[in-house]
C-alpha cells in the first residue's frame, strides 16, 4: 500500500483519533504526506500496528495534540527519513523494535498538560522518543530535536 503528496485536511471534530492507520499493513511506502497544526489537531498522526512491518516514511510532516508516529505490538523494522515530526511524543514505540529514522526533525508541538490525582496542573512536556514494553534496537540519526 501506497500514498504519495497528501496533506490531511483538519478534522471537523476535536481530537479525532488518528490520521492515518495503517494496522496490519507490511510494506508500506509513505512519501509527502502532510498532517497541519490545527485547533482541531489529530492525536495521533501514524499509527503502525500488528503486523505493520518494513514500512519506509520518507517527509512526513505531522502535528498531533499526543504522538506524531505510533508503532504499536509488533510494528517491527519501519524506517523513516526526513520530515518534521511536531508533537508532544515525536515516536512512541510499544513493543516494537528495529525502528530507524534518518534526518528526522522532532520539534515542540502542541504541549501535554500533565495532571495530579487531586487535579494540579504539574506542567507540560514533549519527549522526542518515548519506548516502552520490550522495545528495542530503535535508532535514530541527524535529526534536528527541538529540546535539546
Amino acid at each position: 500500500l501506497s500514498i504519495q503528496d497528501l496533506y490531511i485536511q483538519p478534522s471537523l471534530i476535536n481530537s479525532p483519533y488518528i490520521a492515518i492507520d495503517f494496522r496490519n499493513v507490511t510494506q508500506a511506502y509513505i512519501k509527502n504526506v502532510v498532517i497541519p497544526c490545527s485547533t482541531t489537531n489529530y492525536q495521533t498522526g501514524l499509527l503502525l500496528a500488528y503486523t505493520s512491518q518494513y514500512a519506509l516514511v520518507e517527509n512526513l510532516y505531522a502535528c498531533t495534540t499526543v504522538d506524531a508516529v505510533e508503532l504499536y505490538s509488533g510494528a517491527n523494522q519501519n524506517t523513516f527519513i526526513g520530515g518534521k515530526l511536531s508533537s508532544p511524543i515525536g515516536f512512541n514505540i510499544i513493543n516494537s523494535n528495529g525502528t530507524s529514522a534518518f534526518g528526522t526533525s522532532l520539534e515542540q508541538g502542541p504541549a501535554m498538560t500533565f495532571v495530579n490525582r487531586v487535579g494540579q496542573t504539574l506542567g507540560t512536556t514533549m519527549q522526542g522518543v518515548r519506548t516502552e514494553t520490550s522495545s528495542y534496537g530503535p535508532v535514530f540519526l541527524n535529526g534536528k530535536d527541538g529540546n535539546w
